[in-house]
């Protein structure tokens, strides 16, 4: 090595020294930044204690370690053990609270207080081990509970402890028992003809004024919290686009305005001559409503419909007309995009659509294969392996 490469990495060493109690911080190999910081063993465990903190960016994580140091009176300080109560009710108010949406922490927080903490709140945090995990698991079925209120759970505090072990070093205990297993039905999806007639009766139905957004939902996949939060400033009639920019969800009984569900949730979508058709149907209902709402699915008194209330008076009504059974709300983004791939778009161009993030997701979730399309499948790949006919010399 040449002298001034060899001054060089001394001085690279040098300048990534710390003094005794600040601690290291090193970029990881997917690029997010990672303080950590020895400190010392616990008297009664005599396991080593540590403190691990983590970022996307190098500035964020600064701010993280000023947090903490704040909470300790200037002094980073390991996290002091308490309940797996006292823990999680934190991690709900501090983790989940500022990062998640609002119905999301509504979830966790439901699980957690009414299955999570009654057989276990009590246990020290530092003393719940997998014992405790398969304990709680055993406890919850004794108590009748369904396999995905048990799987939840499972996967609740799989996260919440996941959290813990990042800032501790100390392992999850929820990670050494497998989560129980949970097998959800598959949702129904329309088939082609039933989606088009479920649309002529959608255009039957004059004396609900909320039936257009039925229709929109079937040719945008839009959900029905980004349906209920548009309003007619999103509309570009002239160029045919809808901008989702919020979306309506409840909580606790109450209806909010949040942003929406993810980053690529937030995108403009193009309206087809029927889905334009559509607003301008409900446009001319909201105008003689006259309670001139910015939003465009409203009540007929301008106020934001319940949930529970669009399935009993509009969208059950309707499927019961259509003869169509057991089609959930959100069955209708299922059935878009399942029918966006049968006609032939390519499942990038779906994601898009639906707002996910990753186009595994959108092929996980939302698209469905009918028994016909797989006849044809396998019907196409029988004609694939035939073998070729030889030609009379």
């Amino acid at each position: 090595m040449h002298e001034g490469q060899t001054a060089k990495t001394t001085a690279a060493r040098t300048t990534k020294r710390r003094a005794h109690g600040e601690g290291s911080i090193v970029q990881r190999g997917d690029g997010s930044w990672q303080f950590s910081l020895r400190l010392g063993r616990d008297h009664g465990t005599g396991q080593h204690r540590r403190l691990v903190l983590y970022a996307r960016t190098r500035a964020e994580l600064l701010r993280k370690v000023t947090d903490e140091r704040a909470r300790g009176g200037g002094t980073l300080r390991a996290p002091q053990p308490g309940t797996l109560a006292d823990y999680l009710t934190a991690w709900l108010r501090d983790d989940v609270e500022p990062n998640r949406a609002a119905n999301t922490h509504a979830l966790y927080k439901s699980v957690v207080e009414k299955h999570i903490l009654p057989g276990v709140g009590n246990i020290r945090v530092d003393a719940f081990d997998a014992h405790a995990v398969v304990r709680l698991y055993a406890r919850l079925r004794a108590n009748g509970a369904s396999p995905s209120i048990v799987h939840r759970s499972g996967v609740i505090l799989h996260r919440a402890l996941e959290v813990r072990r990042r800032q501790t070093g100390i392992s999850n205990p929820a990670a050494q028992v497998e989560v129980p297993r949970y097998r959800s039905r598959e949702g129904r999806v329309l088939s082609r003809d039933e989606a088009a007639h479920l649309v002529v009766e959608i255009r039957k139905s004059k004396d609900d004024p909320l039936a257009p957004m039925w229709e929109l939902a079937l040719h945008t996949a839009l959900r029905l919290g980004e349906l209920l939060g548009l309003q007619w400033s999103d509309v570009n009639e002239r160029q045919r686009e809808l901008h989702v920019r919020r979306q309506l969800v409840e909580v606790n009984g109450s209806v909010e305005t949040t942003a929406p569900k993810t980053r690529m949730s937030a995108r403009v979508v193009p309206l087809s001559k029927a889905a334009t058709a559509a607003l301008r149907r409900r446009r001319g209902a909201w105008e003689r409503e006259g309670h001139k709402s910015e939003h465009i699915f409203t009540t007929s008194i301008g106020t934001h419909p319940r949930r529970s209330n669009l399935r009993r008076d509009s969208f059950a009504p309707l499927c019961e007309r259509a003869k169509i059974e057991g089609l959930t709300i959100h069955g209708l983004r299922r059935s878009a995009a399942t029918l966006l791939v049968q006609q032939g778009v390519d499942v990038v161009t779906v994601a898009r659509m639906l707002g996910e993030t990753r186009p595994a997701t959108a092929l996980q979730h939302y698209v469905f294969t009918s028994p016909d399309q797989q006849r044809r499948a396998v019907a196409a790949l029988d004609s694939a392996l035939r073998a070729p006919r030889r030609r009379a010399p």
